[in-house]
């Protein structure tokens, strides 16, 4: 079970899920490939263009960052 807690005009609202919300998987998956993409040097812009490209992936694959260092070079 998962509990999300936040803070709204000086309320708490505590909502707990079976199961992780559609929402933050995608955040997290989006999340994970940015830090790929940073881990394997490469700047915000082709981050951000490679992270569109595979969005469907959890991290990058290597020969597409290999292809991206090779055409900036």
């Amino acid at each position: 079970m998962i509990y999300l807690c936040f803070k709204f005009n000086g309320e708490f609202f505590f909502y707990l899920f079976n199961s992780f919300p559609d929402i933050l998987s995608r955040y997290a998956n989006r999340s994970a490939r940015f830090i790929s993409a940073y881990g394997e040097g490469l700047s915000g812009a082709e981050a951000a263009w490679a992270n569109k490209k595979y969005h469907g992936h959890r991290t990058l694959p290597p020969d597409m960052v290999a292809e991206i260092k090779k055409s900036v070079l």
